[in-house]
């Protein structure tokens, strides 16, 4: 089981911050942390999911994991008043059994690479949903 509380560290384009999640609540493969500035109101959360592989056939299964990001925003609707949103961002993984490290390491790397040169691909995709 993950720790009750994580350090996180984020960068952004002008300054490097850090913060401390705590574990909120726990069900079946699934844990929730809530970060600072959560309320009942406007959630600011990770959410931790796993999913054990199971046989199909010769296949001996996927393991899925995945993080989610949620935040409510306050955004302006069609008719011009506030209303609140989600802002969700997700990371997930299927992982065929047998998988290597090896595989797994470049995968990472590769998504880490993406989230780093934001401008290339994440600032045209989420900006104008450019692909």
């Amino acid at each position: 089981m993950l720790a009750n509380s994580i350090q996180l560290a984020y960068y952004t384009a002008t300054s490097s911050n850090s913060e401390l999640i705590t574990r909120f609540a726990e069900q079946l493969n699934r844990s929730d942390y809530i970060m600072s500035g959560h309320t009942v109101a406007a959630r600011k959360m990770l959410q931790i999911y796993r999913t054990f592989p199971k046989r199909n056939g010769l296949s001996l299964g996927v393991s899925k994991c995945a993080v989610k990001y949620t935040k409510d925003v306050t955004v302006l609707d069609a008719a011009g008043d506030n209303v609140v949103m989600p802002l969700i961002v997700e990371l997930s993984y299927a992982l065929p059994v047998g998988y290597s490290s090896g595989d797994t390491d470049t995968a990472g790397q590769i998504i880490r690479s993406i989230m780093i040169s934001g401008s290339n691909i994440l600032t045209p995709l989420i900006t104008t949903l450019e692909i």
